[in-house]
């Protein structure tokens, strides 16, 4: 087995952690600046729709009050045609009294046609009415080109509406790609952790084979020692062998020379013996003849019989 180095094991480990926690943070700030720009982009599109809805109403209420006041114009244009009718008749009347009041008054010359009167009043009334047209119909241009801005803002806000229900689906995949990812995330933590843990585990595997390799080294120089030692009392043993067989030997001679002295010592004492006999014979000979010849001598003097017993019993003894 692959025996794998403890702090590199730890540095790896240690870079691991801080990856994932790098990475699951990279993960939530990105989620959280996404929620940001989506909440963001959801409030600018919420004011932007109610900017539109307030413009649209506000167009609407403009278009009723143009429709509203180009017709108050027509008839209010009328009532100043009727009114400078009327006017340019009283005029012509006022007028017509003058002239004959100065007609009577100076006897003047021939009164004004009719006709005339009526041609200049016609162009007057035309030149009013075209005015009057005139000034509708660029209201009504105006009115035209509002009500088309109007109709390219409902465009523009009914397409701002289409790209903000795409990106509300689009926010939508992307939350649940973001529940993808965090789930992936939460998932290579937890893979990571159980790397580690079973880096763990093996490193706790490699340190207790280590102290029984170390042991079984220290076994393995305590047998060599013991085999060393063997070997020392084996070469004692046969040291002592070989002088106990030269102890032997010696004991042998020695036991062969005391058995020598024995049986010369048991020869000699048999001798001495002999020889002890021998000569208490002779004292026993001696000391009867002594007897015999000093019978009436010991019985004479005691103190000279005991000497005598005595001498005879050392010499038995």
């Amino acid at each position: 087995m692959k025996f794998i180095d403890d702090a590199s094991v730890e540095d790896r480990m240690e870079e691991q952690i801080i990856e994932a926690v790098a990475e699951s943070m990279l993960v939530e700030a990105a989620v959280e600046l996404q929620e940001e720009a989506a909440g963001e982009t959801l409030a600018f599109l919420k004011t932007k729709v109610e900017a539109l809805e307030d413009s649209l109403f506000s167009m609407q209420i403009a278009t009723a009050m143009a429709a509203s006041a180009q017709g108050t114009e027509e008839k209010t244009a009328v009532q100043k045609d009727g009114k400078d009718e009327e006017k340019n008749d009283v005029i012509l009347g006022n007028e017509k009294k003058q002239a004959t009041s100065k007609e009577a008054v100076y006897g003047g010359s021939a009164p004004i046609p009719t006709g005339y009167i009526c041609l200049f009043v016609a162009l007057g009334a035309a030149v009013v009415v075209g005015c009057l047209v005139r000034e509708g119909l660029k209201q009504r241009a105006n009115d035209q080109k509002r009500i088309a801005a109007m109709e390219r803002e409902q465009n523009e806000m009914r397409q701002e509406l289409r790209e903000y229900a795409s990106d509300q689906v689009r926010i939508s995949g992307i939350e649940e790609v973001q529940k993808e990812i965090v789930k992936e995330i939460r998932q290579r933590v937890n893979d990571q952790a159980r790397i580690v843990a079973v880096e763990k585990v093996q490193t706790e595997i490699t340190r207790k084979q280590r102290a029984i390799e170390q042991e079984q080294r220290v076994m393995e120089q305590a047998q060599r020692a013991m085999a060393q030692e063997q070997n020392k009392m084996t070469r004692k043993q046969t040291v002592l062998a070989q002088e106990l067989s030269e102890i032997s030997e010696e004991q042998i001679f020695m036991a062969w020379e005391i058995e020598q002295e024995q049986t010369a010592m048991e020869s000699k004492s048999a001798r001495e013996k002999a020889m002890l006999k021998d000569e208490v014979a002779t004292v026993k000979d001696e000391a009867h003849k002594a007897q015999t010849k000093s019978k009436w001598a010991t019985y004479a003097s005691v103190p000279g019989l005991l000497s005598t017993a005595v001498q005879v019993a050392f010499w038995f003894w």
